[in-house]
């Protein structure tokens, strides 16, 4: 208590029924996340106002009370009746699972709200249930490629979360804990040995999980505003690319192409181009069967080009090169159909050099008459009369180039691009084509496709990145945002050839989003970090070795003086001492005491004694305090000196009430 240097032995309050403040904000910007990203926006705007007006009604249900029960089983059974009756958004495999999931989630969002109506809440008074529950909502709500709002949302929730784990976690004894330093080394060990057990596993089993995750992902994403990049692009009311700030390739070099080649398809059915990656038979090759000339590194010009990313395997590269060699030995697979699309299998961030001597033959395998047929085969669920629309836009007797550029003159002239299309009933391309409507990429690239085969061109659909943005001097970031489709023509005797149909306002540098400042400067230490990487790897044993010395004796010394400070902080103190509590009559004049000094405007600090605060008050303001000062001679007195006879507390007492005669 402020005023004394006694031990205060007043009753503990009572516990607060409501949750901390702490917890509930990380609640409600987790349920703001679920909301923004999601279809499903009642749902967390409800259980946000019942967060929000628990905080206004004290009244709570008693856990374990019948009434809780029938409440949660009530909401349990709404949610799953709501989500499970509607049809799967997207008819591919996983779908009714993704639905179950979406239930799952939904009913952690219903658990959130009811956590602050409970008492007491599950996981304890202090919230840790509810810090679960909302990174559990937080989580589902990230998973959705349209990040406009988590770049925002992201570092909030994360301070939020912090500070709620701060106030929720279990008070333990320290006798109970094994020693700061064992105990956290020993997390950490247990971390890296969990960790490494989940990377083999995912690395044994990769190509297994790779199908079943994508295919459970795509069904997730469904409920979604936007849909995410996919390797089985499907045209639908939105382009399959996410808009994200995430950068997938650094690119050095004279470049001078902007289309990134990484996946090449051939079957169009119902909207749908492929086959899809994990129908593809790859095989490992060696590179050196896509060299020509000398090795790439010694030829001039070539681009050095790093994945950055794990999520796209393909290896992106120009159309037109005269080589490809990997920095670093690593296995290559390609599709024996598909010899100029390659993948690779080792871990970002992962380099690989891309020759360009202009001296050198173009890498363009000869067309078998079987890929020639795939390519020049019109579906039968193309309408009749785009056939007869290719006819009027150039003739079959034109050279292929003539009828190349026809059909791109025809698309940028006819349709605009927009972000958002309706595929409509019946086949996409069709529609798009006959109704001239207004979409984006993949919609001009598949009907570029589709027109070329009807006028006798072998085209295919391809999908990969336009390297756009620049980085200094010679140097291109590729982001996710960047991702991009385009058409390719096949003119026999020249080969492969680029087919870009896409408006300018549609392409990627028209569109792109400019990255901040800090996310810039965070990127650039990143790349200082490889660079010290890479550095690194070319030392020499000798250099090899002082290098490590010198880290290893910082990191002696470090530990050592890490050693030093916790001795000092382990150091035996000398043991302070707590006066005995007063005796009542005293705590009720100390009560009103403080009460009198506040209805003063003059409130004692409670880093101050009485006989310190009036001292401070005597010098800076312009009163009287021998009154007030007599009384604390007299209550110290009493306090810590004479026994507190009845007399003496009665003249106290009567002191104190002159005192507040006085002050009205």
């Amino acid at each position: 208590m402020a005023g004394e240097a006694t031990a205060n032995n007043s009753d503990a309050p009572r516990a607060s029924r409501r949750l901390p403040w702490q917890t509930a904000a990380a609640a409600l910007i987790a349920l703001l996340a679920f909301g923004l990203s999601r279809r499903e926006r009642v749902l967390p705007l409800v259980a946000g106002l019942a967060l929000a007006i628990s905080y206004l009604n004290q009244a709570r249900l008693a856990k374990g009370a019948w009434a809780i029960r029938l409440i949660r089983t009530i909401l349990y059974a709404a949610v799953a009746l709501n989500v499970l009756s509607q049809p799967p958004v997207a008819q591919i495999e996983f779908a009714r699972t993704a639905q179950w999931i979406d239930v799952l989630i939904q009913i952690a969002i219903v658990e959130l709200a009811l956590q602050f109506w409970q008492w007491p809440a599950w996981g304890g008074p202090r919230g840790v249930s509810v810090v679960l529950y909302s990174g559990l909502v937080f989580v589902a709500a990230s998973q959705t490629f349209d990040q406009r709002f988590f770049k925002y949302l992201s570092p909030i929730y994360l301070v939020s979360l912090a500070i709620a784990l701060r106030v929720s976690r279990p008070r333990a004894t320290r006798q109970w804990l094994v020693p700061g330093a064992w105990y956290g080394g020993a997390i950490l060990l247990l971390t890296m040995a969990a960790g490494s057990s989940t990377a083999a596993i995912v690395r044994s089993y990769r190509n297994e999980l790779s199908h079943r995750s994508f295919s459970l992902s795509a069904a997730l994403q469904s409920s979604a505003p936007l849909i995410g990049f996919s390797e089985m692009p499907a045209l639908g009311a939105v382009q399959n690319a996410a808009r994200t700030l995430t950068r997938v390739l650094r690119i050095e070099g004279p470049f001078t192409e902007t289309h990134l080649r990484g996946m090449v398809y051939e079957k169009y059915s119902y909207g749908r181009w492929g086959p899809p990656p994990n129908l593809r038979h790859y095989k490992s090759i060696e590179l050196d069967a896509f060299k020509t000339g000398a090795a790439v590194g010694e030829q001039k010009p070539f681009l050095r080009i790093t994945r950055l990313t794990d999520d796209l395997p393909m290896l992106f590269a120009p159309l037109h090169h005269s080589g490809i060699t990997l920095a670093e030995a690593s296995e290559v697979q390609c599709e024996p159909a598909q010899q100029d699309a390659l993948r690779l299998t080792a871990p970002a961030p992962l380099e690989y050099h891309v020759g360009l001597d202009p001296g050198t033959t173009p890498i363009d395998p000869a067309l078998s008459r079987r890929q020639i047929a795939l390519c020049l085969l019109v579906p039968t669920d193309i309408d009749e009369r785009v056939g007869n629309l290719a006819s009027t836009i150039a003739s079959n007797e034109q050279p292929p180039e003539q009828r190349i550029e026809a059909v791109r003159k025809y698309l940028q002239s006819h349709h605009t691009y927009s972000l958002h299309a309706d595929p409509g009933d019946g086949d996409p391309v069709s529609n798009f084509l006959l109704k001239k409507q207004s979409a984006h990429c993949e919609y001009f690239a598949s009907a570029a496709v589709i027109l070329l085969r009807c006028l006798k061109v072998p085209a295919r659909y391809v999908t990969g990145f336009y390297a756009h943005e620049a980085a200094g001097s010679g140097v291109r970031i590729v982001r996710e945002q960047d991702a991009h489709a385009w058409a390719e023509a096949w003119i026999e005797g020249t080969g492969w050839m680029t087919v870009e149909t896409t408006p300018s306002a549609g392409l990627p540098a028209t569109l792109a989003e400019k990255p901040l400042a800090w996310r810039r400067a965070w990127e650039w230490l990143s790349d200082m970090g490889s660079l010290a990487l890479r550095k690194l790897s070319g030392l020499t044993v000798l250099e090899w070795c002082a290098t490590t010395g010198a880290t290893f004796l910082l990191a002696v010394l470090f530990m050592l003086r890490q050693y030093r400070l916790a001795a000092r902080k382990r150091a035996p103190t000398p043991q302070g001492f707590e006066y005995t509590p007063p005796a009542e009559p005293l705590v009720a004049l100390r009560a009103n005491f403080e009460l009198y000094l506040a209805r003063r405007r003059i409130p004692c600090p409670k880093h101050l004694t009485w006989g310190e605060h009036l001292a401070m008050l005597a010098q800076s303001h312009e009163m009287s305090v021998e009154n007030m000062g007599r009384f604390v001679r007299e209550y110290t007195r009493i306090r810590f000196g004479e026994p507190d006879s009845k007399s003496a507390i009665l003249e106290l007492e009567r002191h104190l009430s002159e005192l507040q005669q006085n002050a009205k």
